[in-house]
């Protein structure tokens, strides 16, 4: 299954947790909820609403990411923060439930981070 999701790259930002008057909240924030709802979505559309992978089933991914280039960098590969590892872990995330049953079916996974026209290329294919 090959899937593009036509949005700039989002890291997997860690739930904040706000204390205030005895009470504890945890929340995800705003971004990282924006960008799940959306490589959701897409998901969605894609799939037609049938998930293409059975549970059990052992699966590799394959993730490009494309990341604006900002003007004042020289380098051909984008060695910034953040780190590929938040990326790949909020694509795992999102996609679970809609294309497979549990991330933990992941055995295998490519990623990289690469300057052009921000979007997401995902590759999953079943592992024999």
């Amino acid at each position: 299954m090959k899937l593009t999701i036509p949005i700039e790259p989002v890291p997997k930002a860690r739930g904040r947790t706000v204390r205030k008057s005895g009470k504890t909240w945890t929340y995800t924030p705003e971004k990282t909820r924006v960008a799940t709802e959306m490589v959701q979505w897409y998901a969605k559309e894609a799939t037609r609403g049938e998930m293409p992978f059975v549970k059990h089933q052992p699966l590799a991914i394959d993730i490009t990411f494309y990341v604006t280039k900002p003007k004042s960098v020289k380098r051909e590969f984008p060695v910034v923060k953040p780190d590929i590892f938040n990326y790949l872990m909020l694509i795992a995330d999102a996609l679970q439930g809609i294309v497979y049953p549990d991330d933990a079916q992941i055995i295998g996974v490519g990623g990289i981070k690469l300057y052009g026209e921000p979007r997401i290329e995902i590759e999953i294919k079943e592992v024999e």
